[in-house]
């Protein structure tokens, strides 16, 4: 770094941060994993996202959409299209599209066409009862103990009892969503989130993934 640093044409600034680089020691690992862990948890929320996008696209190409569905459908189409004066930066939807498709579902002599946007609309959505709860809608019901189907979640908490698998992912998952709000809204540093620990999260959502997934492929196609 010294050596390729074109010292003479650099601003005094930007000398004091080369200089800064230059003496940095060692890795900070505590805002590391931190940091790490948030990006674990965005991924986890990206998966969610897109898992749930899956089921309504799958849901409406077989043309058999529950009437709560339809009405959920509504709802939060209605949400998003409550931004049309009002735009998020990080949302950009076709609200004409969206509008259209929504006469789809007074229609019963064409086929219900869903707004996948609505996912985006969903509250809290690593709370795992609200992602039950729309699940419910889309005529597939899962609760808590179900994940003790999968050996690798019983062998992650060394349970084998349903009810306590159950409680003890809850727990495990909610603590999750507590470290990641309390490192997002307080600071890196706020939290001491241990790299070993962040390999437990990835393994254990991982897990939670895969059941998700695999439970609800089945169920939709009993």
């Amino acid at each position: 770094m010294n050596e390729i640093t074109r010292w003479e044409a650099i601003s005094a600034e930007n000398i004091n941060l080369v200089n800064q680089f230059i003496q940095t020691q060692s890795v900070p690992i505590r805002t590391f994993s931190n940091s790490l862990f948030i990006s674990v948890m965005s991924g986890f929320e990206n998966f969610l996202r897109s898992f749930l996008t899956g089921i309504l696209k799958e849901i409406q190409n077989r043309n058999s959409v529950p009437e709560s569905l339809i009405y959920k459908n509504l709802q939060l189409s209605g949400v998003a299209l409550s931004y049309y004066y009002s735009p998020t930066s990080y949302q950009k939807h076709d609200y004409s599209r969206m509008a259209k498709n929504l006469n789809s579902c007074f229609n019963d002599d064409e086929q219900t066409i869903l707004n996948e946007e609505i996912i985006f609309y969903l509250k809290s959505i690593l709370e795992l009862e609200n992602v039950f709860s729309f699940l419910e809608h889309c005529g597939i019901r899962i609760t808590w103990d179900n994940f003790s189907e999968k050996n690798e979640i019983k062998e992650f908490f060394d349970t084998t009892n349903p009810r306590e698998t159950g409680k003890m992912l809850k727990g495990q998952l909610n603590d999750y969503l507590d470290m990641r709000n309390r490192i997002a809204h307080t600071g890196l540093s706020s939290s001491d989130m241990a790299l070993n620990k962040v390999e437990e999260a990835i393994l254990c959502l991982t897990y939670v993934a895969e059941f998700l997934t695999d439970f609800c492929v089945a169920e939709i196609n009993k």
